[in-house]
């Protein structure tokens, strides 16, 4: 979990929120800048999740195509429901996709095929020494984080409403130029 927190690329997502118009997408904009951190969380969590459910398959045998089957059953099925509240999540969906890519980079891909090729190596149920099965693994820490981004969504749908979102941004934006005119002005 704690490798997608050095992803470069998920500091460049955090830097894109500065971006996004609250009006046009809320629920992205909440995202990327009042819940970061959470969003990041929930990258993590899918990655560490995965890991969990990596090991678990090694040590116990399991068939990777099973779990990769329900898995994407469970992603697409999010997405259908996200999908649903489709002008207040507008570019939610786009969001949870690009952080299955972005979580898979240069600093969580080497670690997870380490941790699959070490517990593969150690699992006694391990019978074919096959160190290509340690891939599914992060097929599984692409899927996972799509799926917790979009559970994340369906969170925050359910606790605010957009313009909720969109009144406290406004809000917010009030204060900043209030402050902002004070330092100008020497208020």
């Amino acid at each position: 979990m704690g490798v997608t927190f050095a992803e470069p690329a998920i500091g460049a997502l955090q830097a894109v929120g500065t971006d996004v118009d609250c009006s046009q997408s809320p629920y992205l904009w909440l995202l990327l800048n009042g819940w970061s951190f959470q969003l990041v969380l929930a990258v993590g969590a899918g990655v560490g999740v995965a890991a969990v459910i990596g090991v678990l398959r090694f040590l116990e045998g399991w068939s990777l195509k099973p779990i990769i089957y329900i898995l994407l059953a469970i992603t697409l099925s999010l997405t259908g429901i996200v999908q649903a509240f489709t002008h207040e999540t507008h570019g939610v969906i786009a969001l949870a996709w690009d952080c299955g890519a972005v979580t898979t980079g240069p600093v969580t891909v080497p670690t997870v095929i380490a941790l699959g090729l070490g517990v593969c190596a150690a699992s006694p149920s391990n019978s074919g020494d096959n160190p290509l099965a340690a891939f599914g693994l992060v097929t599984m820490a692409s899927l996972l984080p799509i799926t917790s981004v979009l559970s994340l969504a369906i969170y925050l749908h359910s606790i605010k409403s957009p313009e909720s979102i969109v009144s406290c941004h406004d809000i917010a934006g009030i204060w900043v130029a209030f402050f902002s005119r004070c330092q100008r002005y020497r208020c």
